[in-house]
């Protein structure tokens, strides 16, 4: 392990055996998600923004599981951007987030959810679900491989899992460097290349996956400014 950058309350660590990034905080905190995590991220932006970006990840879930009504568990499900265009395609969905705030979000947007654990979950409750999607939530894990590895278990054969997380091998973040959002984001822990990701996969049971560029995504003028 080697330190690579070293911001005001955290160093930024490269592991020499597989390319991970990962950070150490000196005041060895807990982060939490409160109101002001849930007003800065992308996804707080208007749900017509979201939704374009959330429908075609539906489209895509519907063609690979092969089913007409496949059943959703979105973990981190936060603002509930993705719960809402699963309902509105009326599926049958479960939306989980460690975070009361996002909860009451959720719930004031009728929608389908719990202040749950997956770990936990995965333990207590034996429901099957085609899809399991993990949207910039994985970065956030301190750890993840426990986290996937309870995804597999509540897998469906033949499930589909589906992940996002933000690409430490993006041109912004060789522009940026130390000042890469992502970086001095408190709650962001791990910072995956292709090359690491694919490692935590294989680790974690899986084998037949496919790591790619995300499509562009639309962003709101407020958003960016």
């Amino acid at each position: 392990v080697v330190p690579v950058y070293q911001l005001n309350n955290r160093t930024i660590c490269r592991c020499l055996e597989d390319d991970l990034f990962f950070s150490i905080d000196k005041k060895n905190g807990k982060f939490y998600y409160g109101q002001e995590y849930y007003e800065s991220s992308p996804y707080s932006q208007p749900q017509f923004f979201n939704s374009i970006f959330f429908q075609d990840k539906l489209n895509k879930i519907e063609v690979l599981t092969r089913e007409r009504e496949p059943s959703v568990l979105d973990v981190g499900c936060g603002w509930g951007n993705f719960l809402q265009v699963v309902k509105n395609n009326s599926l049958s969905y479960l939306g989980i987030d460690l975070s009361l705030d996002a909860i009451k979000i959720c719930q004031g947007k009728k929608l389908n959810c719990q202040e749950a654990d997956l770990i936990k979950l995965s333990k207590i409750n034996g429901q099957k679900y085609s899809v399991i999607t993990f949207f910039q939530v994985i970065e956030h894990l301190k750890n993840p491989l426990e986290y996937l590895e309870a995804a597999k278990k509540m897998l469906k054969k033949n499930g589909i899992l589906l992940i996002t997380t933000p690409n430490h091998q993006s041109p912004f973040r060789y522009l940026f460097g130390s000042h890469w959002p992502v970086y001095n984001t408190p709650s962001h822990y791990f910072f995956y290349s292709k090359k690491s990701f694919e490692r935590l996969l294989k680790t974690a049971g899986f084998s037949n996956f496919k790591i790619k560029v995300d499509n562009f995504r639309f962003f709101s003028s407020d958003y960016i400014l």
